[in-house]
């Protein structure tokens, strides 16, 4: 079975060891600095996958503040 591209950076985002994306403005660099992902694409995405995942998996905040950044504007 393959990851949809949501669950996918979910689990990137999970599994990086200190990672902690507490403001918008470090959620936004390290998704296009760090790892140089498309926010384009990340505007396609489904925020509620995130939602989800922030509900019952760890970093939490991390994985809300992806969630905010694909239902800004």
């Amino acid at each position: 079975m393959i990851a949809s591209p949501e669950k996918a950076l979910c689990d990137l985002v999970i599994s990086t060891p200190n990672l902690n994306l507490r403001f918008l403005t470090s959620t936004e660099q390290y998704l296009e600095e760090d790892i140089r992902f498309d926010m384009d694409a990340l505007k396609k995405m489904n925020s509620s996958i995130f939602r989800e995942c922030a509900q019952i998996g760890r970093k939490k905040t991390s994985l809300l503040n992806i969630a905010k950044l694909i239902d800004k504007d």
